[in-house]
């Protein structure tokens, strides 16, 4: 919270005198709170007297899967469909996507799209899985709580969940036993650099990072050997995720792609290659809006964590995957439900080329040209050659021959490898939009084909809807208000920003105690109804708080009381000094009924002094008054109104700090979330995604009355829709408006969590049971966070039989076919790193090369296979359902 004081904070334990100089008196105004010195305070969003406060946003329960619309695919610029405009074939497209997800080769070192995907489209590896903090954090490995060992490669164990540890599991306050700031996620590749592919070959030309000096500097090293990185965000599924209007826990991945990288309209250079009808290339823009897949699914391939040496671009894996045997490292069955046709089993891959496969899926557009470009480090820097020198052609055929290619090289490709980056992104997005999962019970439940869930589980439905408050994030569906079944039905590019009341806020402060007042006005007195005053903004049973003033016949001290006057409360606010090292509030009063000589409104503020004695001022009749004792005691209780994104909150799983998620940047220094970009909108300034804020969807939409003394400028528009107006007078109070974006992170979808553990984007809770006691209690880190929690994480009281009835009810939404990896979710065989042979204090060289052994083409051995499944799914293969994560693991099990 910032407060809107352009002068100098009020410090702590300043005397009356100093106080009353810097705050100054304020002239009653009847009925609406028009003082200036409110311009301090933050937006109240409540109700004046008289008035209804707008009705919460209704959660409509979640209905059944089946049948919901996957959003249309459309080239904005163009109002072309995607079909045939840019895909001539779906089911091609779908096959093409498939094996390029499963596909090994498409890593630098043997890492696939499904190495972290494999199991119910999530990761559930458990040995070099730890990253040390990367995003904000300390950076460091911490020691986990089964072993007390610290470093990468690591066991992880039952007892090392969850990440932070309460004497208490029902009490947030509780004792800390053990708390780290490490996260749970995915190991991916050694840290190297590129230098060029090798046609024809899985290999390609790294040279290891830090090799020599110790060993990579981000970390990931066992004795100066390096070791796998492990991403810094743990892996959601991609099950269902074709619904989720933005990816990535940040919402990063794009709902418009672009046809190059994850930002959508914000790379404002990204080109892909377009054949022209004579012949020629042009460089032209795409929007592909609806598609946060295909935006998601071009990051991992080149990221140096995931799947890549760095330096490595999309124009160098076209040429190596296009020079490849697609699948050619694993098998495929031969009943898989897409690849089967095609299908070399028993040995390994599939029939056909990778550039067959793309001339079936993409129009000839992107593809059919004999000419060459310069691959110039990115698809932005690509330019058509048009040189007729056949001395040059023949040196760029020599080095299409030796490799060419790399980072910033001079190297030669061809249109279709060029435009990899395409066909990489809207294939997978084909083939990931056939893994919904929508035959679950619940589905069929909700269908009406299944008569019950269960006793237990109809328990947990109704808590899930009533006093559990899942339903206020998990809407939708998809149990998800991150979904497009939520964020597009209002319409196109609406609702995307929200503004609602944040988190209870509690004061320990009881307005009571004998003022001074000065030129011998008398004694003043007041009472605070703290309970009411919770109520005061909108709350459940709400009614409006209040405040009695009483005073004094003489100047001096006496019990005798002459008057009294009860002033109902329409605003709260916080930090009224602009000192964010203290915690300050401030209170406007507006009179109820009839008193004799009282004011109209009333402007009480609580000065915490933290190391000294905490100030009361009042503002009434024109005066300002100053306590002349301490005030302690009691509470009081602030709510205020937050912009904030639809479908991202910030639920106190760690401090803000250690992960500011979608309270940051892209590359270009844009913010990722809607709600800061609608801030520079009022700003009249421009912002790189296309979307639209309609202020009379807010659940507190702006208010005249009660809002003006925050925007002194006025406001423009009528009715519901009325915003800031865009004036000098308004500009630093748009830009400090509240938000509740820092420490947000995208609502995950609960369909199959039963088998998607470890949870939250940290991997910091290991069961559902652990997941239903975090929300319980109110989150972990709810009063380090307060300024942008969500306002319904706050202590439950969910008996024992509730939370577990809970749990009962989330386990009805695991479609049986997920579990059995039965067709659409059949794939190819897969083997992923497991670690390596050692542990965090020793790992083997064998070749001296600066890294660790345990690569697929030195010992296979060493990784874990997941086997070939075809559309009958495990059963067909002789294999068990998949299980929770660490379930049947021999170890201890203290959950």
């Amino acid at each position: 919270m910032q407060s809107h004081r352009s002068g100098p904070p009020v410090r702590l334990g300043l005397g009356c005198a100093l106080i009353l100089s810097l705050v100054g008196g304020v002239r009653a105004q009847p009925a609406v709170p028009l003082s200036p010195v409110l311009s301090t305070l933050s937006a109240v969003g409540a109700a004046l007297p008289g008035e209804e406060p707008p009705p919460p946003e209704e959660a409509v329960p979640p209905g059944s899967l089946k049948g919901a619309p996957i959003p249309p695919v459309v080239d904005r610029l163009t109002g072309e469909s995607l079909t045939p405009y840019t895909i001539v074939d779906e089911e091609a497209a779908i096959a093409l996507g498939k094996a390029l997800f499963w596909d090994m080769q498409a890593g630098s070192d043997g890492q696939a799209c499904a190495s972290c995907h494999f199991h119910a489209g999530a990761d559930n590896r458990f040995v070099n899985q730890l990253s040390p903090g990367l995003n904000g954090g300390n950076g460091v490995f911490d020691p986990i709580r089964s072993s007390g060992k610290a470093g990468p490669n690591l066991r992880l164990g039952k007892q090392d969940w969850p990440f932070r540890r309460l004497a208490d599991t029902s009490d947030r306050d509780s004792e800390v036993l053990f708390d780290t700031d490490d996260v749970a996620s995915s190991q991916g590749v050694f840290p190297t650099t590129f230098n060029a592919i090798i046609p024809g070959s899985v290999e390609e030309d790294c040279d290891v990072l830090g090799a020599g000096a110790g060993g990579d500097p981000v970390g990931f090293e066992v004795g100066g050997t390096n070791v796998r990185r492990v991403e810094p965000r743990n892996t959601p599924t991609v099950i269902n995720a074709v619904f989720n209007h933005r990816n990535f826990w940040d919402g990063r991945a794009n709902n418009i792609f672009n046809g190059v990288d994850p930002f959508g309209r914000r790379n404002e250079g990204a080109r892909v290659l377009e054949v022209q009808p004579d012949g020629s290339l042009e460089r032209i823009r795409v929007e592909f809006e609806n598609s946060s897949l295909a935006s998601q699914a071009v990051g991992p391939l080149l990221s140096d964590f995931e799947m890549s040496c760095s330096g490595r671009t999309f124009p160098d894996a076209g040429k190596k995957l296009l020079s490849l045997q697609p699948l050619a490292l694993q098998r495929v069955a031969s009943d898989d439900s897409v690849l089967g046709s095609v299908s070399l089993s028993p040995a390994p891959g599939i029939a056909g080329s990778y550039a067959d496969m793309i001339r079936a899926a993409f129009h000839p557009r992107f593809w059919d040209s004999d000419e060459l470009v310069d691959g110039g480090g990115s698809l932005a820097g690509l330019a058509p050659p048009h040189d007729d020198d056949e001395e040059e052609e023949e040196e760029e055929e020599e080095e299409e021959e030796e490799g060419g290619g790399g980072a910033g090289g001079a190297g030669s490709f061809t249109v279709m490898e060029a435009n990899f980056a395409l066909f990489w992104g809207l294939a997978i997005q084909a083939y990931e939009a056939t893994l919904v999962s929508d035959d679950s019970p619940f589905d069929r439940w909700r269908d009406g084909e299944l008569e019950e869930l269960g006793e237990e589980a109809e328990l947990g439905w109704e808590v899930f809807l009533g006093d559990g408050k899942c339903v206020n994030c998990h809407a939708t569906a998809m149990f998800t208000k991150a979904s497009t079944l939520h964020l597009l039905d209002e319409a196109a590019e609406e609702g995307l920003v929200e503004r609602m009341l944040t988190y209870e806020q509690v004061h320990p402060y009881t307005v009571r105690g004998q003022f001074e007042a000065p030129a011998g006005t008398g004694v003043l007195a007041f009472d605070v109804d703290a309970e009411g005053a919770a109520k005061a903004l909108g709350q459940e049973n709400a009614g409006l708080g209040r405040v009695r003033m009483v005073w004094t016949k003489d100047e001096g001290l006496s019990t005798e009381f002459s008057s009294s006057a009860e002033y109902e409360v329409v605003g709260f606010a916080l930090e009224v000094d602009g000192d964010p090292s203290t915690r300050d509030a401030g209170l406007v009063g507006v009179l109820s009924e009839s008193s004799h000589g009282a004011a109209s409104m009333i402007v009480l503020y609580l000065i915490d002094g933290l190391d000294g004695p905490d100030q009361v001022l009042l503002q009434a009749h024109g005066r300002t008054f100053c306590a002349s004792e301490a005030v302690s005691g009691g509470d009081l209780r602030i709510q205020q109104p937050a912009l904030y994104d639809n479908g991202f909150y910030n639920i106190g799983v760690r401090v803000n700090a250690e992960d500011i998620g979608l309270g940051g940047e892209d590359q270009w220094g844009n913010p990722l979330s809607f709600s800061r970009q609608y801030l520079e909108m009022l700003q009249g300034k421009d912002v790189p995604d296309p979307f639209q804020v309609d202020p009379c969807s807010f659940e507190i939409p702006f208010d005249e009355q009660v809002d003006t003394v925050f925007f002194p400028g006025g406001f423009t528009g009528d009715g519901c829709g009325i915003e800031p107006a865009n004036v000098p007078a308004n500009q630093e109070s748009i830009r400090r408006a509240k938000t509740a974006v820092d420490g947000a992170f995208k609502t995950s979808t609960l369909r199959n969590v039963e088998l998607t553990g470890p949870f939250f984007h940290n991997g910091g809770q290991r069961t559902l049971r652990q997941v239903v006691r975090f929300y319980n209690r109110g989150g972990d880190f709810a009063k380090q966070n307060r300024d942008e929690l969500a306002p319904d994480i706050r202590p439950l009281g969910l008996s024992g039989d509730e939370q577990e009835a809970l749990v009962a009810f989330m386990k009805t939404l695991t479609d049986e076919r997920v579990a059995q990896e039965r067709a659409p979710f059949d794939h190819p065989q897969l083997f992923v790193p497991n670690g390596h042979p050692g542990d965090h204090l020793f790992v083997v060289d064998s070749n001296g090369d600066g890294q660790a052994d345990a690569t697929f083409l030195e010992d296979p051995s060493v990784f874990l296979e997941i086997p070939a499944v075809g559309a009958g799914g495990r059963p067909d293969a002789g294999l068990p359902a998949l299980k929770p994560f660490l379930k049947g693991v021999p170890e201890p099990d203290d959950d």
